[in-house]
């Protein structure tokens, strides 16, 4: 899939749909049909990986890397008998969902989100937990409900996220604490809109799983 650029950030972002307003040099594609995102062939993947490899110097190797989603072989494809790459790799849904989709969405409640300095995100609508005291007591529910969770030994419930959540929180804690708890704690809290499709989000990670 294209990324598109920010400028000045020097990353590319898998973003689907083509931006508003002025868009960078290579970033300027239609918008990216997700149903026809297809995972490569065995074949065609090991072609691509042959472009990557064929690099002979460090600007070609970004440019193919970019161009290809491969930065370097699998030890996977020098085991004598495995299911081909790419078909061995499930989708890395444990990252996505407990981490990234977690963080992003608690940067966007907190208005904390890094923004274009001209684009203040605590006055975005669903900037919801940007007072402190509305977090400090958002985060008190949390480590609250607690005491309601079952957990197993291998688990944790969630901390106060007011307090914790830059001391090492844990993937499971941002799973109970997102995807278990905040469709409660954030009801008549985000919009209407907004909480709709966070609840979306909550049913679709369901399916997946």
């Amino acid at each position: 899939m294209p990324g598109r650029h920010k400028p000045g950030a020097g990353t590319y972002y898998p973003a689907m749909l083509k931006p508003n307003g002025s868009v960078p040099s290579g970033s300027s594609h239609p918008d990216v049909d997700i149903n026809l995102i297809t995972v490569p062939s065995p074949d065609e993947y090991n072609e691509r990986l042959r472009l990557v490899l064929s690099s002979t110097s460090t600007n070609e190797y970004v440019q193919n890397r970019r161009e290809t989603g491969i930065c370097k072989p699998s030890i996977v494809s020098a085991l004598p008998k495995s299911i081909p790459v790419p078909k061995c790799f499930p989708a890395d849904t444990m990252h996505l969902f407990a981490l990234n989709i977690s963080q992003l969405l608690i940067s966007l409640w907190r208005g904390s989100i890094d923004h274009a300095q001209d684009n203040d995100p605590t006055t975005w609508p669903f900037a919801v937990l940007h007072d402190n005291a509305v977090w400090q007591a958002h985060g008190a529910s949390v480590a609250r409900a607690g005491l309601y969770l079952p957990v197993c030994l291998e688990s944790r419930v969630p901390r106060n996220p007011a307090e914790k959540i830059s001391s090492g929180y844990k993937a499971v804690e941002y799973l109970v604490y997102i995807f278990g708890l905040c469709p409660t704690l954030l009801y008549r809290l985000l919009p209407q809109k907004f909480y709709y499709h966070f609840c979306k989000l909550i049913f679709g990670t369901r399916v997946v799983h």
